[in-house]
């Protein structure tokens, strides 16, 4: 008999585009994975953290005014139990996301691979 896994349900704080359609469409693949929100801004990112409390959030640290920043620090100042991926496009914006705290930081450009594997590592947590 195998155990019943609880459905996930992922939050997405991207602007909307390339990047946004590839995350939704890859999350979509991963069984235990029922539900992805999707969001471009921080302060409605906020709202669904608070409302719908994901067990997952993928944030792209492009954001403007420091949106993806932000929810980081909300999700570590509360000890939230919430896996956090964060995006970023070189080694300083890794190293100060590294800061805030996030679960896992991948350079944007990642294999689809690495990303599946990243991700049910942090659901089996």
């Amino acid at each position: 008999i195998g155990t019943v896994m609880k459905p996930v349900l992922v939050l997405i704080l991207t602007k909307q585009g390339t990047l946004q359609n590839g995350l939704v469409a890859l999350l979509t693949t991963i069984p235990q994975i029922s539900t992805v929100l999707v969001t471009e801004d921080a302060d409605s990112g906020l709202r669904m953290l608070n409302d719908h409390c994901p067990r997952l959030i993928l944030l792209d640290m492009d954001l403007p005014e420091d949106g993806a920043h932000g929810l980081l620090r909300h999700i570590n100042c509360q000890s939230l139990h919430i896996g956090s991926i964060a995006l970023v496009d070189n080694a300083q914006q890794k190293q100060e996301t590294e800061t805030l705290g996030a679960t896992v930081v991948l350079f944007k450009g990642f294999q689809a691979a690495k990303m599946i594997s990243t991700i049910e590592q942090i659901l089996a947590e």
